[in-house]
C-alpha cells in the first residue's frame, strides 16, 4: 500500500472509534458490535499496510490480531470471554514486547526504569485489590507483562532519541495503550460507566493505531 493507505486507515479508524463511542453512549450493543470489530480491523490493516519482511513487523502485526480479537471477547461482558480476552491482550502484549526487543541490545536497556514502571502496575493493582475477587493471579501477570512492554517501547526511544519517528511512535503508542488499560480496570473491576470509555477508548486506539505506523518507520532506527 502506498503511504497515503497508510494514513487513511488511521483516519477512517478515528471514525470508527468516534462511532464506537456513540454506541457506548446510546447504550446500543448492535452499534458495539458493528463499530468496535470495524475500528479494531483497521489499525490490523494499518500495521499490515506497514511492510512486511524481518521480525519486528511480523511481530506487531501479530499482536496487533491477537488485540482485536481481545476487543471483540471483550463485547459480550461476561466473565469466560473477559478472561478470554484478557488473555488475548496478555499473548498480544508479549509479541509487542519481544517486537521492541528486537531493536535493542543488552547495553540499551536499563533495569532502574523497568523497576520504577513496576511500582506504578504495583500501585494499580494495590488499588484494585478488593475488586479484583478470582481473576487476581490472571491481572498480576497481565500488568507483569504491559509493564515489560512499556518499559521496552521506552528503552527503543531512548536508544532511538527524540528526533526518531519509530521509537516516538512505539514510546507513545505502548503509554497510549498501557494508561488505556486503567480504564478497562475501573469500568470491570469498579464500575461501569461511560465516563471510563470517553477516555480510555480514545487513548487505546490512539496507541494501537500509533504502535500499527511504527512498523513503516522502524527501518529508519
Amino acid at each position: 500500500m502506498t503511504n497515503t493507505w497508510i494514513y487513511a486507515l488511521p483516519a477512517a479508524g478515528a471514525a470508527a472509534a468516534g462511532g464506537l463511542l456513540y454506541a457506548y453512549k446510546k447504550g446500543s450493543r448492535r452499534l458495539v458490535w458493528i463499530f468496535k470489530p470495524a475500528a479494531s480491523l483497521l489499525f490490523v490493516l494499518t500495521g499490515i499496510a506497514g511492510g512486511s519482511g524481518g521480525s519486528y513487523p511480523v511481530l506487531i502485526v501479530t499482536g496487533l490480531c491477537l488485540a482485536m480479537a481481545g476487543d471483540i471477547l471483550l463485547i459480550p461482558q461476561n466473565k469466560k470471554a473477559f478472561l478470554g480476552g484478557l488473555i488475548s491482550f496478555l499473548m498480544g502484549h508479549v509479541l509487542y514486547a519481544a517486537g521492541f526487543a528486537t531493536l535493542l541490545s543488552n547495553a540499551s536497556v536499563s533495569y532502574p526504569a523497568l523497576i520504577g514502571i513496576l511500582g506504578i502496575g504495583v500501585v494499580v493493582v494495590a488499588c484494585l485489590w478488593k475488586h479484583l475477587g478470582n481473576m487476581k493471579v490472571p491481572v498480576i501477570a497481565y500488568v507483569l507483562v504491559i509493564s515489560t512492554m512499556l518499559w521496552l517501547s521506552w528503552m527503543v526511544f531512548f536508544r532511538a532519541g527524540v528526533n526518531d519517528n519509530a521509537g516516538v511512535l512505539i514510546a507513545v503508542g505502548a503509554t497510549c495503550f498501557y494508561i488505556s488499560d486503567l480504564a478497562v480496570a475501573i469500568d470491570r473491576f469498579v464500575g461501569e460507566g461511560f465516563a471510563n470509555k470517553a477516555w480510555g477508548i480514545p487513548l487505546y486506539y490512539a496507541g494501537q493505531f500509533l504502535i500499527a505506523l511504527s512498523i513503516s518507520a522502524v527501518r529508519n532506527i
